[in-house]
Parts: structure tokens; sequence; C-alpha cells
């Protein structure tokens, strides 16, 4: 399974919905036998996912939107 995308929309933020979310989705992942998911952040949101237990791979080659990218991932 692949995440590419978790955006709150700015009047929602600080709310903690981002978290609400990823835990749903992580729930559900189990639930459907996954043994991975693997994402891509930007450096700011490291500490976000390893928070969900997700372990940090390397920088990506990926430079999407002109962005530096960080690869993550969770073992199931």
């Amino acid at each position: 399974m692949v995440i590419m995308s978790v955006v709150v929309h700015p009047d929602y933020q600080g709310q903690g919905l981002a978290k609400r979310l990823m835990g749903e989705f992580i729930e559900r992942m189990r639930g459907m036998d996954k043994a991975t998911i693997h994402l891509m952040c930007k450096e700011k949101h490291i500490p976000l996912y390893a928070g969900f237990g997700f372990a940090y791979i390397k920088p990506s080659e990926s430079d999407h939107g002109g962005m530096a990218w960080h690869e993550m991932i969770l073992t199931l």
C-alpha cells in the first residue's frame, strides 16, 4: 500500500484530523492484511509519520513539484 498525500484544509489544521485519518487508515490496512505502507513526505513531516511507527528509509530520488521528498515505511 502506498500513501500519496494526506492533506487537511488550512481552516481545519491543528485539530488532530491528520492523526485521526492516519490512525484509521493504518487500522484498515491491517484489517485487509496488508504487509507494509510506503509513503513519501516532506522533511518537516518525518516526525509526524515516525509517531505512527513509520521508519525512515532515505531521501527520495523524486523531485515531484520541484521539492525534496523522503521515503518512509510502516511494517504492519
